[in-house]
């Protein structure tokens, strides 16, 4: 069996799929915990960014990598969007499946699109 490259891996299909559901999903279940916590928005939106991200920047540390949460296009905002969205639903009272699951639609669908155009942040400097 062949060993694949790291960049070849993770510009394959299946990984970014893969990897989104997980970012989207964990960004999710880190955000309910805030707010189950009573946090405020600052808190519930970090909690989803570290909840998310979290393994796969110890995961590249270890592997002395620069950490995929800092070289990629739009990673982390999606998670900070999904945080916010559950946020401003928890403050109007919106609860349910469905609108979890249209938070989970929207976070999948706005990954995979900035990874397919490209899109990236400002750079400074």
């Amino acid at each position: 069996m062949k060993l694949h490259h790291k960049d070849e891996i993770e510009k394959k299909f299946y990984f970014i799929v893969s990897d989104t559901l997980g970012l989207v999903s964990f960004s999710i279940s880190g955000a309910l915990i805030g707010l189950q916590a009573d946090f405020n928005v600052f808190g519930v939106i970090l909690l989803a960014l570290i909840t998310a991200v979290g393994g796969g920047v110890v995961r590249d540390i270890l592997l002395n990598r620069v950490p995929f949460f800092l070289t990629s296009e739009f990673y982390g905002t999606v998670s900070l969007l999904v945080g916010l969205c559950l946020y401003l639903f928890a403050r109007f009272d919106v609860s349910g499946y469905l609108p979890l699951m249209a938070v989970f639609i929207f976070g999948v669908v706005l990954r995979l699109l900035a990874y397919y155009k490209q899109w990236n942040l400002p750079k400074i400097g």
